[in-house]
């Protein structure tokens, strides 16, 4: 990611949490909490859930705050317990999906995915923008789970390759 004023207040939110700073961290989160709700949205496709999965994940950051040696290392770290948090999310869910599909006959509708634009989308008051951002979200999820991560890390979250490696857990190249 590129310095900018916005990379040098995290830094400095960051650094005044680890010292116990309360007002810090609550500001911290507050500024990061819309990007890792979209991107966790983006990875478990339900609202509800992401929106646990990004509390867990500020709550741990809340609690590890103070073991970050480098305060502009936050994002990475940060979207780094996002992901394993997504992951973890959805192994839940998929162990779920297999206990009801063993104890219920309602498999079908359970794994069965809609492909129709959401209710949300489909009221008339909906922008064109806000059709075309669905229509590329669409097509970003058809390339497959690790390119659409990839993509997104990249090109709506501003992480480099080196970034997305170490918040993937995956080789640079």
């Amino acid at each position: 990611m590129k310095r900018n004023s916005e990379h040098i207040l995290d830094d400095w939110l960051v650094a005044a949490a680890q010292t116990g700073n309360s007002k810090a961290l609550s500001k911290l989160a507050q500024r990061w909490y819309p990007r890792l709700l979209r991107y966790a949205n983006s990875q478990l496709g339900d609202k509800d859930l992401a929106q646990d999965v990004c509390q867990d994940t500020l709550l741990q950051v809340s609690k590890q705050i103070k073991r970050l040696k480098d305060p502009s290392a936050f994002p990475r770290w940060c979207y780094r317990i996002l992901q394993r948090r997504c992951v973890d999310s959805i192994r839940h869910q998929q162990r779920r999906r297999r206990y009801e599909v063993t104890n219920d006959h309602a498999a079908e509708q359970a794994l069965s995915v809609s492909e129709t634009i959401p209710s949300s989308l489909a009221k008339s008051e909906t922008s064109e923008h806000d059709l075309e951002g669905y229509a590329l979200s669409r097509a970003i999820d058809k390339l497959g789970a690790h390119t659409a991560q990839i993509i997104r890390l990249h090109y709506l979250e501003g992480f480099g390759t080196g970034e997305i490696a170490s918040i993937l857990d995956i080789p640079k190249g």
